[in-house]
């Protein structure tokens, strides 16, 4: 009882329509977008994120997927999305993470390892739910069935989910109005501050 957890706040990131969004990063229209945002290394296993997307081909969904991030495994995480041909843009380093997000259908985080994953938040005050493994605090953020979906740590487990939100277009829109209540009432910078003022009157009693 002498402890008091606090989540973090974020405020929502500026954003732009969807169709002008997607023009400027240069995805095509038409195709359901999974957006993946982090480093490339190892930890964040962007290669689980890949070989999820094949998977998604492979069930017959024409769903393209934007890298937002760079690191070491750039190259090699390049290499081995040449099976998804056009369907895959890899952005490099990006400050305009609201851009991205606001052309995203699904946001995905494929890591071994996570702490609160602030990118999951910020996708959620966007609109954008969620496919994430189960590792770390991500199922503090991700409501499992009702703002996104925490899956297993593989691809397989990975691309299911995604299969399952790229093909239901109206459960997937549900999850993201979810998604976006639920960051407003937890994850602001107001409800922070709040927090932590509860804590210092509560002290102060």
């Amino acid at each position: 009882e002498q402890y008091a957890v606090v989540p973090p706040g974020v405020d929502p990131l500026p954003t732009v329509p969807a169709a002008e969004a997607r023009r400027s990063l240069g995805v095509p229209d038409g195709r359901p977008v999974v957006a993946f945002v982090g480093r490339l290394t190892r930890i964040k296993r962007p290669d689980r994120a890949v070989d999820a997307m094949r998977a998604v081909r492979e069930a017959g969904i024409d769903a393209h997927l934007v890298v937002a991030g760079d690191g070491d495994l750039r190259h090699t995480t390049e290499r081995r999305a040449a099976v998804l041909g056009d369907a895959v843009t890899f952005l490099g380093w990006t400050s305009d993470i609201g851009r991205v997000l606001s052309a995203a259908d699904v946001i995905v985080l494929t890591s071994d390892n996570e702490g609160m994953p602030v990118t999951l938040v910020e996708a959620a005050h966007a609109g954008v739910p969620a496919v994430a493994t189960d590792v770390g605090g991500v199922a503090e953020v991700v409501a499992d069935g009702t703002t996104g979906l925490v899956v297993a740590p593989t691809a397989a487990a990975v691309g299911e989910g995604l299969v399952g939100l790229l093909g239901d277009p109206e459960r997937r829109g549900r999850m993201g109005t979810a998604a976006t209540a639920a960051a407003a009432r937890h994850f602001t910078t107001a409800s922070m501050v709040g927090a932590h003022t509860a804590i210092y009157e509560e002290v102060l009693s």
